[in-house]
């Protein structure tokens, strides 16, 4: 249920994410752990790190996971976390607009759920957070303040390769805002709180 990749990064002067990490080559593996409502599927896993180092270690991690995949040069499996947590975040902001837009038009949203899952509105976050978001079910598995680090990360990345990310700042104030107002340890999903009318409470 979601499809975040949950891992403290290391202080800033260790961060494998920057270009100054000048630490030698190793090992990095991010889980990201895809769960269903109540279910825990297996680990998909990412590694960073030298070729030999990799193989080296792809014997136990294929046993952990089902699907395994060498990203390149240390560093690189955590900067592909952030750009998939990044994606992430946006797509559940977007759909939390999208469902409270049709609350207030008086849409059912069960029919609405279903016409975005047929159509290009289709994710694995709806598949992930829709239902959670119509029924303001938001036990945590990827926390609206992981979300919002999270979201940073990928800005920063942004700032040092001189890139402006419009969706992603927006996406990183609602995600604050939701710390701010008390929604922080909700999962993501709460973000519909935000948006959704007649809320603002916590569920």
């Amino acid at each position: 249920r979601g499809m975040g990749i949950r891992k403290n990064l290391p202080s800033p002067d260790r961060n494998p994410l920057t270009k100054t990490n000048q630490t030698k080559p190793a090992s990095f593996i991010q889980p990201n752990r895809i769960y269903r409502k109540n279910v825990a599927s297996p680990l998909y896993l990412m590694a960073g790190g030298t070729n030999e180092s990799f193989q080296r270690a792809a014997p136990i991690l294929r046993d952990l996971s089902i699907s395994l995949r060498h990203i390149g040069a240390s560093g690189k499996a955590a900067q592909v976390k952030a750009l998939v947590n990044m994606v992430m975040n946006i797509n559940t902001a977007a759909l939390a607009e999208g469902l409270a837009l049709g609350d207030a038009l008086g849409l059912d949203l069960t029919m609405l759920r279903e016409v975005f899952s047929q159509t290009g509105a289709n994710s694995q976050v709806l598949k992930a957070d829709g239902e959670d978001m119509q029924n303001r079910d938001h036990a945590c598995f990827f926390s609206g303040a992981h979300a919002a680090k999270d979201s940073g990360i990928a800005l920063s990345l942004a700032s040092e390769n001189g890139l402006n990310l419009p969706l992603a700042e927006a996406t990183k104030k609602q995600y604050d805002r939701m710390v701010t107002e008390g929604f922080g340890e909700l999962d993501k999903s709460g973000i519909a709180e935000l948006t959704f009318p007649h809320r603002g409470q916590k569920a």
